[in-house]
C-alpha cells in the first residue's frame, strides 16, 4: 500500500483545501448573520474549520517541501514545482495568521471586514495553488509512478491473456498526437487498446 505512494503530499493537501475553503464560506456567511444565532453557529464552526485547516496546510505544506526535494523531475516540471512552491508558502503563512487572529478574537462580534477580505483573497490563492499542483501532477507527471503509455506497453508485452489494464488511447489526426503527449506520424506507430 505505501509503496504506491512516493510523498504523503497527495494526501495532505486535500484536507487542507477542504477545510480552508469550507473555513472561507462558514466565515463569510456567518459575518453576513452575525445578529442571528445562526451567524454566531456558523461563526463557530467556521473558526474550527480554520484552525484545523491552517493544521493541515501546515502539513500539505512539510511534505510538499519533502516531494519538492525528493520526487524526481526535470528543468522544465522543476520551474513548475517552484512556481506552485511560491504560491503555497504565502498562501500557507495567510491562512495561520488568519486561524490565530480568529482564534484570538473569537469573542468580539464587531464587524471583521479586513480579516473576512483577507480570507477571500487567501481562498482565491488557495485555489491558485491548487490548480498549480494539480498541473504538476496531470501535466507533468511529477510524483507518479507510471503512466497510462507504460502501463500499455507492459500490457502489451504481457499478451491479451494477462493484461490487468484495459487503456483507451485517443488519437486526434489534426495533432498528431495521442493524449499521453507522444508524437505520432502514423496510426498504427501505438497500439490502440479497444
Amino acid at each position: 500500500m505505501l509503496e504506491i505512494i512516493p510523498n504523503w503530499h497527495p494526501v495532505a493537501v486535500h484536507f487542507a483545501i477542504g477545510l480552508l475553503f469550507t473555513a472561507t464560506l462558514l466565515l463569510l456567511i456567518g459575518q453576513a448573520l452575525r445578529a442571528n444565532d445562526i451567524g454566531n453557529t456558523l461563526m463557530l464552526v467556521g473558526r474550527w474549520n480554520l484552525l484545523l485547516g491552517a493544521i493541515a496546510a501546515a502539513w500539505a505544506l512539510l511534505t510538499g517541501w519533502l516531494a519538492y526535494n525528493s520526487v524526481a523531475h526535470d528543468s522544465v516540471a522543476h520551474h513548475a514545482m517552484t512556481v506552485h512552491l511560491r504560491w503555497a508558502i504565502p498562501t500557507v503563512g495567510l491562512f495561520i495568521t488568519l486561524a490565530v487572529w480568529f482564534w484570538i478574537q473569537r469573542h468580539n462580534s464587531d464587524p471583521r471586514i479586513v480579516p473576512l477580505a483577507l480570507l477571500f483573497i487567501g481562498a482565491l490563492a488557495l485555489a491558485r495553488t491548487g490548480f498549480l499542483g494539480g498541473e504538476n501532477v496531470y501535466r507533468y507527471g511529477l510524483g507518479v509512478l507510471s503512466t497510462p503509455a507504460s502501463r500499455a506497453m507492459a500490457d502489451q508485452e504481457a499478451g491479451p491473456a494477462n493484461s490487468r489494464h484495459a487503456i483507451q488511447l485517443e488519437h486526434n489526426p489534426k495533432e498528431g498526437r495521442h493524449h499521453d503527449g507522444e508524437d505520432t506520424n502514423d496510426d498504427h506507430s501505438m497500439p490502440h487498446a479497444h
